[in-house]
């Protein structure tokens, strides 16, 4: 899985399906790099979806599985009922917030957010928000919301194990 260039979790998956079809007693895996950090326990989930498989002629429909991102199914959940109003292209001046700018940054399973020679440091998005609305870092209602995109984006990437760069793509 090191010297592939692909998700870890399908490379073993599918490691651990051509393992269990040749009767092998021991799998390895390794941890050495970013990309496959978390692939001893998603190689262990798979040898138990190959162990579990018994007589299916796949490990599909097995009560576990190996869903990282994806989902099997969707969620169907409805929208709300209301009145459409088509939303126009948020404007593209930039206005500083009078209240300063932030900084925001994550770290060893924390995210971080610098004001003023202050640095906040939460776990939440939620919690990060409510706290410099607070502590008065933001004034400006646009500011607000973009504060809440950046800090829910920094939130994922600690979910997912990901880098954050302010601004940056995901």
């Amino acid at each position: 899985v090191e010297l592939l260039d692909a998700d870890s979790v399908g490379a073993n998956a599918l490691l651990a399906a051509c393992a269990h079809e040749v009767g092998a007693a021991v799998i390895f895996t390794s941890e050495h790099s970013d990309k496959t950090r978390g692939s001893v326990a998603e190689m262990r989930r798979a040898t138990e979806m190959m162990a579990v498989m018994g007589d299916h002629p796949y490990p599909k429909d097995l009560g576990i599985d190996l869903f990282v991102l994806k989902e099997k199914r969707r969620r169907r959940e409805p929208g709300p009922e209301g009145e459409r109003l088509d939303v126009l292209p948020a404007p593209e001046g930039f206005i500083p917030d009078p209240a300063g700018n932030l900084r925001i940054a994550i770290e060893e399973g924390w995210i971080l957010v610098g004001h003023k020679g202050r640095v906040f440091w939460g776990r939440t998005a939620a919690d990060l928000a409510a706290a410099l609305i607070e502590n008065g870092c933001v004034s400006r209602l646009d500011h607000a919301a973009y504060l809440g995109r950046e800090l829910a984006r920094a939130e994922t990437a600690l979910l997912l194990g990901r880098s954050y760069v302010q601004d940056g793509r995901f």
